[in-house]
């Protein structure tokens, strides 16, 4: 009986502990964590081309981590007049309200023929009713932001290895409404047009689809304005803000998952310099509370050392 209680708290524990994982969407497509919401469309497209797996090609010899990735064919170059495409569905945990953190970030390679064949990513506000494409759109465009130190990713003609990408959808809730447990969706499509060309086609990896409230509105008092520069940065970070009369502050880090990785107390010496050198490649947030006043300030800032 003991036995049997302990497994099912392990159980629960577990279910627990995968479902609060899922609720911001990470896929390294080395297990199936989360891949309930992931699908093939084959649909338009039965013979469609995207592959999980380890890639096994002239220019796509591995995966961006570890060993598996998501490719057009693990082994064999793309077909000729082909469409093939895959999508991730995800209910929202709290709409898109302001302030808050909506994106896809993500890594790619490409190979293909300029222009002639090429990748498209999409995003639905409305479970597939509206399809947005996020690199050539321009009815919405200002309503979302590809960071600037990495651009737009060009999904077509030679990468010339791994690429990142990253952009910011938090602006397209109130344009459509987003709410909370809304069903949105990403679709990632490669488009090959009637010329063989023996190439590799698309690759992603380490795709990560945040979607989480900052927290500020359960924060009495006011905002202020604070800056973290360089941005990006390898070893260290500095954070400018605005004095105020005799307060500490507390200062916290947060990666691209949401775990924190940095607190300290901070003295109204600015700017408070942060030690970056053990910090990964990536895209980190910030809070910055007064202790002793209703105040605080929140940012972004980018990680850059490959």
């Amino acid at each position: 009986m003991k036995t049997v209680l302990l497994v099912t708290l392990f159980l629960i524990q577990v279910i627990s502990l995968k479902a609060q994982y899922c609720s911001n969407h990470t896929y390294t497509f080395e297990d199936s964590t989360c891949m309930e919401s992931f699908s093939f469309d084959t649909l338009s497209n039965p013979n469609n081309i995207w592959q999980i797996g380890v890639p096994q090609k002239n220019t796509f010899d591995s995966a961006y981590s570890a060993s598996h990735a998501i490719l057009t064919d693990t082994v064999n170059p793309y077909p000729t007049n082909d469409t093939s495409t895959f999508i991730i569905t995800h209910r929202t945990s709290d709409g898109f309200p302001s302030p808050h953190t909506v994106f896809i970030d993500g890594y790619y390679q490409v190979n293909s023929d300029s222009l002639n064949d090429y990748g498209i990513i999409e995003f639905s506000p409305d479970n597939g009713v509206t399809w947005i494409d996020l690199i050539n759109d321009t009815l919405y465009s200002s309503y979302y932001e590809w960071w600037s130190v990495y651009g737009k990713p060009v999904l077509t003609g030679n990468s010339n290895g791994w690429q990142h990408f990253h952009v910011e959808l938090s602006k397209l809730g109130p344009v459509f409404n987003i709410q909370f447990q809304d069903t949105v969706k990403y679709r990632f499509t490669f488009i090959s047009d009637n010329k063989y060309d023996s190439l590799d086609g698309l690759i992603f990896d380490d795709l990560y689809f945040q979607d989480y409230t900052e927290g500020i509105g359960e924060l009495s008092g006011s905002s202020f304005s604070s800056n973290a520069y360089p941005n990006p940065a390898k070893n260290e970070i500095q954070i400018q803000f605005e004095k105020t009369n005799n307060s500490s502050f507390n200062l916290t880090v947060y990666d691209i998952s949401g775990r924190q990785i940095w607190n300290q107390e901070v003295t109204t010496e600015s700017p408070v310099k942060v030690n970056t050198s053990r910090f990964k490649s990536g895209v980190y947030h910030y809070h910055l509370v007064s202790q002793t006043e209703n105040k605080w300030s929140t940012g972004k800032f980018i990680i850059a050392k490959e």
